[in-house]
C-alpha cells in the first residue's frame, strides 16, 4: 500500500476483502477517534465477533490492557503525521484468549487528499511469540541450571555454552564457543569416545555415571554425563547436546558416610574392648600394688611385679587411645590459646622430630578454643610424628594457626592435589591448625584409609596404626573438622578446625589430697558389675581402714536401701541395667546429701556424664594409692550421708 491510498482506490475491486482473507492478513479501518469503520472477516472470526458487532466498537474495547498506553501513543502520533506506523501488540478475544499481531498502519484519504481514516493491516504472530517466549524460558531454565549444558557440531566444536558450564568449568561463553569439546577433558576421559559417537549418530542418547573433566584452573571435576543427538526436520543428526553434572560433592559425601559408618562401627568395637580390658587391667595393676604391700618378703622378686605393672601400664595407654578414638574418653576442656601451647610444645616437638626436620611456625590466630589441653597436645604431636615418618630423608615441617570462618562455600583445594574431609565442617568460626610436610605424599587409596584404626603404612613394629584414628576421635568429639590434602612426591597438608570461643577461662584452684590415709575411717559402698574389680577395691579400702561393702548392680542397692547407708558410694559408670549416673539421679532424689565417686574405663554418653561427674571421676585402670587419694578427697569435700 502507498501513502496515497484512497477509499475509492481501496474498494475499486470487490475482491479486495477476499484477497486479504486468502493471504491471512487481517485489516481494520479505524477513525481518528479509534472507532472501527470496517473490518475483515478473518479478524472478526479470530476474536469471536460478527462483523456487525465489531463495526462501531472502539479499538480500546479489544486491546489488551497492558498495551493501552502504546495504542494511545500510536493514535496521537498518527493524528500529527501521515507516516506509516509499524507495531506489535495484543488483542483480547471475546472468550478472553490473547492474540499477538504485527501491525502496519497507513493513512486512508478522500479523493481530495484529506486523511480521514487509518488502514491497519494485521498479521497473526501469536504462535511465533509463544515460541519466542518458550525459547526464552528454556534459555532461562538452562542458564539457571547448575549443570553444564552445551551444544557441539558433529565434529565436536562448541556452538552453545550455558551459564552452568561457565560456573562448572570456569570458561566464559566467549572463551568456549568455537573450541573443540576435548579442551575440558581430563587425561583419562574423552568427551565423546568412538563408541559413544557411533551410538549418537544412530540416534541414541548416551549416559555415563561418572567421568573426569578439567576446570580452567587445572583441578579435576567428577561429572555425570548425558549426551544426546539433535536432528533436523528430515531426521538427520546435525549436532549434539551435552549435560554435565558435578558429582564431586556427592561422591565426597558418599565417601564420608561410608567412612563415618566404618569408624562408628570400629569405635563401638574399640570402646567395648577397652571397657572389658580396663576392668582386667584394674585388677592386674591393683593386685600388683596390694601384693607388694602385703608380702614384703617378695621384695627380692620385686622386679617381676614391676615388669607386670609396666606391661599393664602400656596396655592401659593402648586402651586410652582406643577410647579416645571411639569418643568414650572423659575430657576436661579449658579455654586455651593454641599459639601459646605450640610455643610451649616446640622444644618437645623438635626433640621428637629429630635434627633432620626443620620445624617452622606461623602463628597468626587471634581466637581461643575450648579443648582438653592433653588432647590438643596429642592432636599436634600425632599429626607431626606422622609427618616425620613421611620424610625419611628429612625435610621441613610447617605448623600454622589462623582464624577461619566456614560458610556454605566448599573448602579450597590445591590444584592437582587429592583432598579428603573425613570430619565434615559445619558453618561457624574456627581456629585452623595447618600442619604441612614435604614428604612423599599419599595415593587416593591410602588417603581414604589413614584414619581407620590399626591401618598403617609403616613397617611392622614401627606404629600401632592408632595415631590418626585418635586425632579423628578427638576432633570429632569437640565437633571440629578435618581436611587433608596430599600429592604424591609433593607432601601432605592437614587442616584441623577447632571451634573458637570468646571468653578466657578462669584458672581452677586445685587442692591436692594427701596420700596418707592412716587412721581415716568411713563407710563406703562399692557398686560394680565386675566381681574382681569390686573385690579388689574393697580389699584396698579395708586395708586402708575403711568399712567397705559391695553390690553387683544399682538395682540391688535400690531394693535394699540399707546397703547405701554409707558416707560414699563408689560406682562404676557403665553397668547392665541402670548406669552409674542414672543410679545417682534416683538415689539423690531419696538422699540429697549422698556422695558419689564414679569409676569407669568406658563412657557411653559423654555429654551427660561430663555434667554428672564434674570432678568426682576416676578412670580405670588406677593404682590403689590414687583411689585412696580420691576417696579421701571426696569424703573431705562435704558432709557424710545421713
Amino acid at each position: 500500500m502507498s501513502e496515497q491510498l484512497t477509499i475509492k482506490g481501496l474498494w475499486a475491486s470487490a475482491a479486495i476483502g477476499h484477497l486479504f482473507d486468502q493471504s491471512g492478513i487481517a485489516f481494520v479501518i479505524v477513525s481518528p477517534q479509534k472507532i472501527v469503520v470496517d473490518v475483515s472477516q478473518i479478524f472478526c472470526d479470530l476474536l469471536g465477533y460478527s462483523r456487525d458487532e465489531m463495526v462501531g466498537l472502539s479499538v480500546d474495547d479489544f486491546t489488551y490492557h497492558k498495551d493501552m498506553v502504546m495504542t494511545n501513543v500510536l493514535f496521537n502520533h498518527a493524528k500529527q503525521s501521515n507516516v506509516v506506523l509499524s507495531f506489535e501488540k495484543r488483542y483480547v478475544a471475546r472468550n478472553g484468549e490473547l492474540f499477538w499481531f504485527k501491525g502496519r498502519s497507513e493513512p486512508l484519504r478522500e479523493d481530495s487528499g484529506e486523511v480521514v481514516h487509518r488502514l491497519v493491516m494485521l498479521e497473526n504472530i501469536t504462535v511465533k511469540k509463544h515460541n519466542e517466549l518458550f525459547l526464552e524460558q528454556m534459555a532461562a531454565i538452562i542458564n539457571t541450571s547448575e549443570d553444564a549444558i552445551f551444544r557441539t557440531s558433529i565434529n565436536g566444536f562448541i556452538e552453545f555454552w550455558s551459564k552452568g558450564a561457565e560456573r562448572l568449568y570456569g570458561y566464559t561463553m566467549e572463551e568456549a564457543i568455537g573450541r573443540h569439546a576435548s579442551f575440558i577433558a581430563a587425561n583419562n576421559y574423552s568427551v565423546v569416545e568412538p563408541e559413544m559417537f557411533a551410538r549418537l549418530l544412530q540416534g541414541d542418547a548416551v549416559r555415563l555415571a561418572t567421568g573426569q573433566s578439567r576446570h580452567k584452573d587445572g583441578h579435576q571435576v567428577q561429572v555425570s554425563v548425558l549426551v544426546f543427538p539433535l536432528r533436523n526436520k528430515q531426521g538427520e543428526v546435525i549436532a549434539f547436546a551435552a549435560a554435565h553434572r558435578n558429582v564431586s560433592e556427592l561422591r565426597h559425601l558418599s565417601e564420608q558416610l561410608r567412612l563415618s559408618q566404618r569408624m562408628e562401627t570400629a569405635g563401638m568395637l574399640a570402646g567395648g574392648i577397652a571397657h572389658d580390658f580396663n576392668n582386667i587391667l584394674t585388677v592386674i595393676k591393683g593386685s600388683c600394688d596390694v601384693l607388694a604391700q602385703e608380702m614384703p618378703q617378695l621384695l627380692g622378686r620385686g622386679r617381676h611385679l614391676e615388669l607386670i605393672d609396666k606391661s599393664a601400664e602400656k596396655a592401659a595407654a593402648l586402651t586410652r587411645q582406643l577410647l579416645t578414638f571411639s569418643r568414650r574418653q572423659k575430657i576436661v576442656p579449658e579455654v586455651l590459646n593454641a599459639n601459646t601451647m605450640l610455643e610451649q610444645l616446640r622444644p618437645i616437638m623438635q626433640r621428637t622430630l629429630g635434627e633432620d626436620i626443620a620445624l617452622e611456625t606461623g602463628l597468626r590466630a587471634t581466637c581461643l578454643i575450648k579443648e582438653d589441653p592433653t588432647q590438643l597436645e596429642q592432636i599436634i604431636l600425632n599429626v607431626s610424628v606422622n609427618a616425620r615418618h613421611a620424610m625419611p630423608q628429612g625435610g621441613k615441617l610447617r605448623i600454622e594457626t589462623s582464624d577461619f570462618t566456614k560458610t556454605d562455600a566448599p573448602l579450597p583445594v590445591r590444584p592437582g592435589w587429592e583432598s579428603f574431609t573425613p570430619v565434615q565442617i559445619e558453618n561457624g568460626d574456627y581456629l585452623q591448625l595447618t600442619i604441612h610436610d614435604e614428604g612423599i605424599g599419599m595415593s587416593r587409596q591410602v588417603l581414604e584409609r589413614i584414619f581407620e584404626p590399626f591401618f598403617t603404612t609403616k613397617a611392622q613394629g614401627q606404629g600401632s596404626g592408632l595415631g590418626l584414628a585418635v586425632v579423628y576421635g578427638m576432633v570429632a568429639q569437640v565437633k571440629g573438622g578435618i581436611q587433608v590434602e596430599t600429592s604424591v612426591g609433593h607432601g601432605t597438608v592437614f587442616h584441623i578446625f577447632l571451634p573458637s570461643v570468646e571468653e578466657e577461662s578462669k584458672p581452677q584452684q586445685q587442692t591436692a589430697a594427701s596420700a596418707d590415709t592412716g587412721g581415716k575411717r568411713g563407710r563406703i559402698l562399692v557398686v560394680d558389675d565386675d566381681a574382681n574389680v569390686r573385690g579388689l577395691i574393697v580389699r584396698v579400702l579395708e586395708f586402708a581402714g575403711y568399712q567397705a561393702s559391695q553390690a553387683g548392680s544399682a538395682e540391688e542397692v535400690l531394693e535394699n536401701e540399707a546397703l547405701a547407708d554409707v558416707d560414699l558410694i563408689v560406682s562404676d559408670v557403665v553397668m547392665p541395667g541402670l548406669s552409674g549416673p542414672e543410679f545417682s539421679k534416683l538415689w539423690l532424689e531419696r538422699k540429697p546429701n549422698a556422695r558419689f565417686l564414679f569409676i569407669s574405663g568406658y563412657i557411653e554418653d559423654i555429654a551427660e556424664t561430663n555434667i554428672l561427674m564434674a570432678g568426682n571421676f576416676l578412670a580405670k585402670p588406677f593404682k590403689p594409692a590414687v583411689l585412696l587419694q580420691k576417696v579421701e578427697a571426696e569424703l573431705k569435700g562435704g558432709l557424710a550421708a545421713s
